[in-house]
């Protein structure tokens, strides 16, 4: 009988320290995501392009949402509220008159050809 009342008393006792050992657990974890949330933010006020942008894009490649480019776009000018930085008076139009026929096959061919997965350049195209 004795013996038992120990293993009770011992059983309580981890128990009880099971218990604080899990509440620290859950406050370390806890302020270890608010440490990284708060790096992650401070991160993306510095590039916008970084980290945090590859963190939504794989949120959104990995739930496999069909939505359009335009709406894409408005997520991530939402989330990360940045600025066109394009204007169009840096950009100077060339032409001298003619007018340039591109057929669908042009187009489909050239997409075709197209990198993936590759940036695109200061004009906004990718080669």
């Amino acid at each position: 009988m004795r013996r038992t009342r120990i293993a009770e008393d011992e059983l309580i006792r981890l128990e009880s320290e099971y218990k604080v050992k899990r509440r620290e657990l859950r406050t370390e974890i806890y302020k270890s995501k608010q440490q990284k949330w708060r790096g992650l933010v401070e991160e993306v006020q510095q590039d916008v392009w970084g980290q945090g942008y590859r963190i939504v894009m794989g949120k959104l490649k990995k739930q496999g949402l069909k939505i359009s480019a335009e709406k894409r776009i408005n997520i991530i000018n939402q989330i990360f509220e940045c600025n066109n930085t394009r204007d169009s008076e840096n950009y100077v139009v060339i032409s001298d008159g003619t007018e340039v026929s591109i057929s669908k096959e042009e187009v489909e061919q050239a997409l075709h050809e197209m990198k993936e997965k590759k940036a695109p350049g200061l004009d906004g195209v990718t080669t």
